[in-house]
Parts: structure tokens; C-alpha cells; sequence
């Protein structure tokens, strides 16, 4: 929440506003494996385990600040922290659809298509 604070408005976190898409820049919500994004799960409802994995598998923020687009996201399984910038929406979207369903920590994920995009920035970290 520290990450996605940081690159808001006023550096506070809002959860379950927007959605992330390619045509939507500013957002936040849960996401999942089925590809879809819902505002039905708090982060505390997930942060008590009472959301199944299927349900939502963690969450994204996204948001265009000075010349860049920024997408943060968790992923619950593993723990992940994960951001990319870039300077085109399209590619920075393109990337993290691509790349976010395929990273597997913790637990064995479905493996689903690869893709990629110049310019862009990321990093991930997980706890030790």
C-alpha cells in the first residue's frame, strides 16, 4: 500500500475505486487468475485470509504521473510486490497483463502467454 500511497494524490492509499484497463490510467482494486478485476474484496478482507485465491489473487493500482504510467500490484501468493513504469499506457499495460498472471512464488500458477514492451521499468521483491 506504501508504493501505490506514494504515487497518489495527497501520498494516501484508496483502495476499490476504478479499475486498471487499458483504456483506464487511474485505479485501484483486486485481481485474479479468471482475468477479472472486482471491487467486491477489501484489503483487509484479504489481508484475514476470508478471500480465496480465485477470487482475487492480489491487487492493482495504476495511475499516470508525471510522463509516466505506473501500474503496483501484490500477489498473495508468494507475497509479491511488483511495479512497472513506463512512459506509453498501452505498453506498460500490454506488459503487466502478460507478465502478472505469469510469476510463480509460493505455488505452482497457470501458465498463460508471454509478452513484452520496450521502455519500460520493474521491479519485484518479495519478503526474505
Amino acid at each position: 500500500m506504501a508504493k501505490a500511497a506514494s504515487l497518489s494524490p495527497g501520498s494516501k492509499f484508496r483502495q476499490d475505486f476504478n479499475d486498471c484497463e487499458s483504456q483506464l490510467t487511474y485505479g485501484e482494486t483486486a485481481w485474479n487468475h479468471q482475468f477479472r478485476h472486482t471491487s467486491k474484496y477489501t484489503v483487509n478482507q484479504m489481508i484475514m485470509n476470508k478471500v480465496t485465491g480465485d477470487q482475487a489473487a492480489g491487487r492493482v493500482f495504476c495511475t499516470y504521473t508525471q510522463g509516466l504510467e505506473y501500474l503496483v500490484w501484490t500477489q498473495d501468493a508468494g507475497h509479491l510486490l511488483g511495479y512497472v513504469a513506463g512512459p506509453v499506457h498501452t505498453d506498460v499495460w500490454n506488459w503487466w497483463v502478460a507478465v502478472h498472471h505469469n510469476i510463480g512464488i509460493g505455488s505452482p500458477m497457470p501458465t498463460y502467454g508471454t509478452g513484452g514492451s520496450r521502455s519500460t521499468t520493474t521491479s519485484a521483491s518479495a519478503p526474505p
